[in-house]
């Protein structure tokens, strides 16, 4: 009995240890993602608002894309 409360407590470390990395590594794809979909949104912001033919209120909207990110 004895034994299979160690070996529960094993499991449920390991267990744990593996959601924290886990959790680590989500977090750093988020990041990663977030950044680049962040520069990505900018760089077609600005390629817009210098495009030709474009309406204007598309260029307005692309003009928003861009000023939150402060370029």
């Amino acid at each position: 009995m004895n034994n299979y409360f160690r070996m529960s407590a094993i499991a449920i470390v390991l267990s744990l240890g593996y959601q924290v990395a886990t959790a680590a590594q989500d977090a750093d794809d988020f990041v990663k993602n977030a950044s680049a979909a962040g520069i990505a949104e900018v760089l077609v912001g600005k390629l817009v608002q210098d495009e030709k033919g474009v309406s204007a209120d598309v260029k307005k909207f692309a003009q928003q894309m861009v000023r939150p990110h402060g370029c």
